[in-house]
């Protein structure tokens, strides 16, 4: 009579293959919550609801615009980060002190950057970029009385036209 040699159950490599495969889905799943905690979503608002009620004023200043007839020629040096703004509007209009320019990257909210551009003559306008914003962004050129945007891939070559639309 014969006897085999049972090796034993860590020997064999069945089981090692069986142990190793939910190994691995462990390790993946942990990596991937790692991975989303890391990496938070900043596009969505924790206050939603007064986002969605601030709409409504912001279609109302975009009316004012559109009646005013309101025009801006933006240039942006993407070396020294200095920013132009030409108005053009209707004759009634009063050109403000100063402008807000927020420049919104679409998904990077670290990203986004806000000047206040300061009058040089009645409609001329002039601010200075911290750093050259490279991707796509939303421009949003305002007053506390109107405001204007346009979604555009920068650097842009040439002007940008931005009016109320």
């Amino acid at each position: 009579m014969s006897t085999t040699a049972q090796r034993p159950w860590y020997r064999h490599f069945w089981v090692w293959f069986i142990i190793v495969l939910p190994f691995i889905s462990i390790v993946g799943s942990l990596y991937f919550v790692y991975t989303a905690v890391v990496n938070r979503d900043d596009v969505v608002s924790g206050d939603w609801y007064q986002d969605g009620k601030s709409i409504n004023e912001d279609f109302a200043r975009v009316d004012v615009a559109r009646e005013l007839n309101m025009h801006a020629n933006i240039i942006l040096d993407d070396i020294s980060g200095e920013v132009l703004v030409s108005m053009q509007g209707s004759k009634d209009v009063q050109w403000p002190a100063s402008l807000k320019l927020n420049l919104y990257h679409v998904t990077q909210k670290v990203r986004d950057q806000t000047l206040n551009l300061t009058a040089v003559s009645p409609g001329e306008y002039r601010g200075q970029l911290a750093k050259a914003p490279v991707g796509f962004y939303t421009l949003d050129l305002s007053t506390s009385d109107w405001h204007m945007s346009k979604d555009i891939n920068l650097p842009a070559d040439g002007n940008i036209d931005l009016s109320a639309q």
